[in-house]
Protein backbone atom coordinates (compact mmCIF):
# COMPACT_ATOMS: atom_id res chain seq x y z
CA UNK A 1 0.00 0.00 0.00
CA UNK A 2 1.40 3.42 -0.89
CA UNK A 3 2.02 6.12 1.65
CA UNK A 4 -0.44 9.00 1.15
CA UNK A 5 1.02 12.38 2.14
CA UNK A 6 -1.52 15.16 2.63
CA UNK A 7 -0.66 18.64 1.38
CA UNK A 8 -1.83 21.67 3.37
CA UNK A 9 -5.04 22.10 1.38
CA UNK A 10 -6.18 18.54 2.12
CA UNK A 11 -5.26 18.77 5.81
CA UNK A 12 -7.49 21.84 5.97
CA UNK A 13 -10.28 20.00 4.16
CA UNK A 14 -9.96 17.09 6.58
CA UNK A 15 -10.11 19.47 9.55
CA UNK A 16 -13.32 20.94 8.12
CA UNK A 17 -14.77 17.42 7.67
CA UNK A 18 -14.94 17.53 3.87
CA UNK A 19 -17.01 14.39 3.16
CA UNK A 20 -14.90 12.92 0.34
CA UNK A 21 -11.55 13.66 1.98
CA UNK A 22 -12.81 12.34 5.33
CA UNK A 23 -14.02 9.14 3.67
CA UNK A 24 -10.64 8.54 2.01
CA UNK A 25 -8.61 9.17 5.15
CA UNK A 26 -10.80 7.05 7.41
CA UNK A 27 -10.91 4.15 4.94
CA UNK A 28 -7.13 3.70 4.92
CA UNK A 29 -5.08 1.80 7.51
CA UNK A 30 -3.55 3.79 10.37
CA UNK A 31 -0.13 5.08 9.37
CA UNK A 32 -0.74 5.09 5.62
CA UNK A 33 -1.91 8.74 5.63
CA UNK A 34 0.63 11.27 6.87
CA UNK A 35 1.67 14.88 6.38
CA UNK A 36 4.99 16.73 6.28
CA UNK A 37 6.61 19.12 8.71
CA UNK A 38 6.25 21.76 5.97
CA UNK A 39 2.46 21.37 6.13
CA UNK A 40 2.53 21.55 9.93
CA UNK A 41 4.49 24.81 9.72
CA UNK A 42 2.06 26.21 7.14
CA UNK A 43 -0.86 25.29 9.41
CA UNK A 44 0.74 27.07 12.37
CA UNK A 45 2.04 30.16 10.57
CA UNK A 46 -0.34 30.45 7.63
CA UNK A 47 0.11 29.45 4.02
CA UNK A 48 3.08 31.06 2.35
CA UNK A 49 2.98 30.66 -1.43
CA UNK A 50 6.64 30.08 -2.06
CA UNK A 51 7.66 27.44 -4.58
CA UNK A 52 10.45 26.11 -2.39
CA UNK A 53 7.90 24.85 0.15
CA UNK A 54 6.10 22.91 -2.57
CA UNK A 55 9.44 21.55 -3.78
CA UNK A 56 10.29 20.40 -0.26
CA UNK A 57 6.96 18.61 -0.01
CA UNK A 58 7.54 17.01 -3.43
CA UNK A 59 11.02 15.89 -2.37
CA UNK A 60 9.64 14.26 0.78
CA UNK A 61 6.97 12.43 -1.23
CA UNK A 62 9.46 11.24 -3.87
CA UNK A 63 11.95 10.09 -1.22
CA UNK A 64 9.25 8.04 0.49
CA UNK A 65 7.85 6.76 -2.82
CA UNK A 66 4.49 8.12 -1.70
CA UNK A 67 1.45 9.70 -3.26
CA UNK A 68 0.86 13.39 -2.59
CA UNK A 69 -2.76 14.26 -1.89
CA UNK A 70 -3.29 17.84 -3.06
CA UNK A 71 -5.59 20.09 -5.00
CA UNK A 72 -2.57 21.90 -6.43
CA UNK A 73 -2.10 19.92 -9.65
CA UNK A 74 -0.93 23.03 -11.50
CA UNK A 75 2.31 23.32 -9.49
CA UNK A 76 2.95 19.69 -8.60
CA UNK A 77 2.42 18.40 -12.16
CA UNK A 78 5.73 20.09 -13.01
CA UNK A 79 7.68 17.69 -10.77
CA UNK A 80 8.87 14.69 -12.80
CA UNK A 81 7.88 11.33 -11.34
CA UNK A 82 5.66 12.76 -8.62
CA UNK A 83 2.45 10.82 -8.06
CA UNK A 84 -0.46 12.86 -6.76
CA UNK A 85 -4.21 12.63 -6.26
CA UNK A 86 -6.96 15.12 -5.43
CA UNK A 87 -9.37 13.65 -2.89
CA UNK A 88 -11.52 16.77 -2.75
CA UNK A 89 -13.33 15.78 -5.93
CA UNK A 90 -15.73 12.84 -6.15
Amino acid sequence: MPLFILDTDHVSLFQRAHPVVHEHVLALPFGSVVTTIVTVEEQLRGRIRIGTYDLRIAAIVLTNEGVLVTGNARDFSQVPGLKFEDWSVG
